[in-house]
């Protein structure tokens, strides 16, 4: 793997010449796929300098000129130096103290890579349309325009754009005035932005249609779409329309800018992107409409609110530098739930919020590989690799945390004089813990420094050590916790400042703030103890036997609530991964949920289940697994059935569906054989399948329907009617179990047929099949500059390296790390070693409790006799 940069020298534009402001003029041929630019950055020299240096990357200069004191200038194009590693241009410019003006003539080319000023394409009554639109973050604004590309340095942008007659312009503010320039072109000129990051700056070009409306505090909100779309963003301009007032009113500062547009771009590299004032999505992330399922639905409204809720944390007050990515990411990762939930308190987000958010970063985060929410970036162009798990549901955790411990009016009150203080402006982590300190009168930093600045997460063993009248003494020790079992004293040096909640009993709630390696604490005596109430912290916790056998029968009473119950499944199917525990006891505690009835708490369980099928699948007895699995599953289903019943909750459907996909990934007989019935009536009437559990029906008829089933799934993404059903036949067609079609299926993905930005979905389906890994494995290998070439993007690109993670044998992770050894792997270097991590992990935890599986499985197996 490529050598990094040392973490501690940041690479960044030499200081002394700050831009105030970008005039910016930017022409597109959209037949050519060309564009010319010309830039007049107005500059403010703070020191005398003997160069310009600003970021460019893939321009072409053609006029150059520094206007200073009344003289001008003029540098041949052929004298500007490119650096193509630190994607800077060197101009051979003196530059005196005080004000000047670079103007910068330019060329480019409007490319299919989803970076920078790039094209996209849609086909309408049978005609393809093409979009011009831009994707700065993280450090492609300079790909577009010759520009200061740092999020610390603000300025100001006047953009113009000189397009053909018949295609809408739209940049981040509104147009200030619209001329022609001849009988076909107009030139659209957009009033100046707020001082701002340029990986803000956006401006889109096409045919679209528009819809629109204000909010109720007189904000025009509108969503823009290719041609015949404008009905499936109905919701989102609902979500829209009533968020907005609610994030005035909760950070008490008015949204900043006259409007607010949102556009669906059809080939969109990441899922959404905040640029302010004009939101991009991915067409995934807004088209919904009555055959939308409810997980993509919830899904839609988390992404619209995150994005809004930048407008305020990230655009008005934003990150530094990309190290403090997480202020940005972190904090719109929690405000997308705590509005969505304001909006819609019956789809009891929160719970969803542990399973999607804290339990998913708590699995990255035990990776040796892992990173700290903090993470020095040495150059701009690693920033991608921070654009990741631990950045967005860790850093929303440690958010989620702060807010349940200090209490929501606090916190409230905290962001408000936080954002208001450094509006317009950028600041780091100990920023925002000042102000939290400040309204909460705790030295919060202390409490909440390690959680950032540090890689991993504790986990807290609690044993119980005496009764002493009516109280019981409890021993409490925390570790680092490692998926790969109890630390070495190097990787155990830190101590956390722990908020713990403690349920006891479920007639009082106790705190206490855990700042030592160990402690004892006093509690009232009584039947259970559940540490981490409402699972709202950023920890694990193991328990003791007797402890923990009294919390296994309050799940079976369900005592609890549910999101507590899904936090214990959830800790003790980790505490087996890491060897703290043998996996026998997370099956003798799944096995307790047969009347289970909470939808977050059978994804809990169905997620454990997995964990331990990623293991099983390579040994005999899968299908003895399987049958556990099922059997565990049926009580449920059987109450449940496949169809929807009339006024059901939301909350139940989604319980249907992961029902019914675990019934399926574990080939019940009764389950295949009625999936492939209806997927026959699908065929035909389009009805029968719930969208909530079609990808399921699609992969189980692949895998027991042979080439039929597979051709007649595929041809339903031709035909499909928005972009979630094409993504269900995306993450299905990985499915089948036939050599050739696995080959068929991996060409076919990077085709003209599939979207580059869709391509992994299909490569992820076809990783978590165990026929067709090894197939994939070797195909990107063999490919693998190819795919370079194809998706530069790191964030792309680095998706595909899931590949790689689905083997179950040290002799792969070995292969794996002898492949990347010698590939340049900036912008995704952490992925390779995390997949190399589980991979190895996956093998020891099979050969740690193979025996201890196998064994178990036979005892329940002989029970049912």
């Amino acid at each position: 793997m490529s050598t990094q940069v040392q973490a501690d020298k940041r690479v960044l534009l030499p200081k002394g010449l700050v831009p105030t402001n970008y005039d910016l003029s930017i022409t597109p041929d959209m037949e050519a796929f060309t564009f010319k630019g010309t830039v007049a950055i107005a500059l403010r020299a703070d020191v005398a300098v003997n160069e310009i240096v600003l970021n460019a990357v893939g321009l072409e200069f053609t006029d150059v000129q520094l206007h200073q004191g009344g003289s001008v200038t003029k540098v041949a194009s052929d004298e500007v130096k490119f650096n193509d590693v630190d994607d800077t241009a060197t101009i051979g410019l003196s530059v005196k103290v005080g004000k000047a003006v670079l103007t910068i003539s330019y060329s480019g080319s409007i490319k299919d890579d989803m970076r920078g000023f790039y094209r996209s394409k849609y086909t309408h009554k049978g005609k393809d349309h093409y979009i011009g639109s831009t994707q700065f973050e993280s450090v492609d604004a300079r790909r577009a325009l010759p520009c200061w590309d740092e999020p610390a340095v603000k300025a100001t942008f006047d953009v113009t754009l000189i397009v053909a007659n018949h295609l809408i312009a739209l940049s981040n503010m509104p147009e200030k005035s619209v001329k022609a320039v001849d009988e076909k072109t107009k030139c659209v000129v957009f009033q100046r932005s707020p001082i701002m990051s340029s990986y803000l700056l956006a401006w889109a070009i096409g045919e679209f249609d528009r819809v629109q409306a204000h909010t109720t505090n007189g904000t025009w909100v509108s969503i823009y779409t290719q041609l015949g779309e404008t009905d499936k963003v109905l919701w989102a301009l609902d979500v829209s329309l009533r968020v907005l007032p609610l994030f005035e009113k909760y950070f008490e500062i008015p949204y900043p800018l006259p409007k607010l547009d949102l556009i669906a771009i059809p080939e969109f590299a990441c899922g959404a992107m905040e640029n302010w004032g004009l939101i991009t999505y991915r067409e995934s992330c807004l088209f919904c409409d009555e055959t939308t399922s409810q997980r993509t639905r919830e899904w839609i409204t988390e992404t619209v609110t995150h994005e809004i809720s930048h407008q305020w944390f990230g655009n008005l007050v934003t990150m530094e530098w990309w190290s403090q990515l997480w202020l940005n990411e972190g904090f719109a990762s929690f405000m997308q739930v705590l509005s969505a939930d304001w909006m819609y308190p019956e789809w009891n987000l929160w719970a969803g919020f542990y399973r999607g958010t804290i339990d998913y970063a708590l699995a990255l985060d035990a990776l040796e590989s892992s990173h700290p929410i903090e993470v020095e970036v040495s150059r701009a162009q690693e920033s991608e690799e921070v654009f990741d798990t631990i950045s967005y549901s860790k850093g929303g955790a440690v958010v989620g945390m702060i807010h349940h411990y200090l209490g929501a009016d606090v916190f409230r009150k905290a962001i408000h004089k936080y954002l208001d203080h450094f509006q317009y402006s950028n600041a780091v982590t100990a920023d925002l813990w000042k102000f939290l300190s400040q309204e909460s009168n705790q030295d919060v930093n202390k409490i909440m420094s390690n959680f950032t600045s540090k890689q991993g997460f504790p986990v807290i063993e609690v044993s119980e050590l005496k009764e002493e009248g009516k109280e019981l003494v409890c021993s409490l020790k925390q570790t680092r916790f490692l998926s790969s079992g109890r630390p070495s004293p190097e990787n155990d040096d830190v101590v956390w400042s722990i908020p713990i909640v403690i349920n006891v009993g479920g007639e009082d709630s106790q705190s206490v703030l855990m700042d030592t390696k160990t402690m004892e604490i006093r509690l009232p005596s009584t039947k259970w103890l559940k540490f981490n109430s409402n699972a709202t912290g950023v920890y694990r916790v193991r328990y003791s036997d007797m402890l923990f056998k009294k919390l296994v029968e309050v799940c079976r009473t369900k005592e609890l609530e549910p999101v507590d119950r899904l936090n214990i499944v959830s800790d003790s199917s980790a505490m087996a991964r890491a060897g703290y525990a043998p996996t026998s006891s997370v099956l003798a505690l799944l096995s307790v949920f047969h009347n289970e009835d909470d939808q977050f708490v059978w994804s809990s369980i169905t997620d454990a289940l997995s964990q331990v099928s990623g293991i099983v699948q390579h040994t005999k007895y899968l299908k003895l697994f399987c049958k556990f699995s099922c059997d565990l599953l049926k009580i449920i289903h059987a109450s449940l059935g496949w169809d929807a019943k009339e006024n059901e909750s939301q909350r139940t459907v989604k319980l249907r569906a992961t029902i019914i996909n675990a019934l399926l990934s574990y080939d019940d007989s009764t389950a295949t054989s009625e999936a492939q019935k209806r997927f026959n009536t699908f065929c035909e009437t389009k009805t029968g399948i719930s969208p909530d559990f079609r990808v399921s029906v699609f992969k189980s008829v692949i895998r027991h329907g042979g080439k039929d089933y597979y051709y007649k799934v595929r041809n339903l993404a031709a035909v499909a009617t928005s972009p979630e059903e094409e993504v269900m036949v995306y993450s299905a067609i990985g499915a089948t179990t036939e050599p050739d079609l696995v080959r068929e299926t991996l060409e076919w993905s990077i085709g003209p047929n599939v979207r580059k930005q869709d391509s992994v979905y299909v490569m992820r389906s076809l990783s978590r099949n165990i026929h067709a890994t090894e197939a994939v494995w070797k195909w990107f290998q063999t490919n693998y500059d190819l795919l370079r070439k194809e998706f530069p993007q790191a964030s792309l690109f680095s998706s595909f390296v899931c590949v790689a993670d689905a083997f179950c044998s040290r002799e792969k992770a070995d292969e794996i790390k002898d492949f990347f050894q010698t590939k340049d792997c900036l912008g995704f270097e952490r992925y390779v070693k995390q997949s190399i991590e589980v991979v190895t992990l996956r093998a020891l935890y099979l050969e740690r409790d193979h025996d201890d599986i196998l064994n178990w499985l036979n005892q329940w197996n002989q029970s049912k006799l």
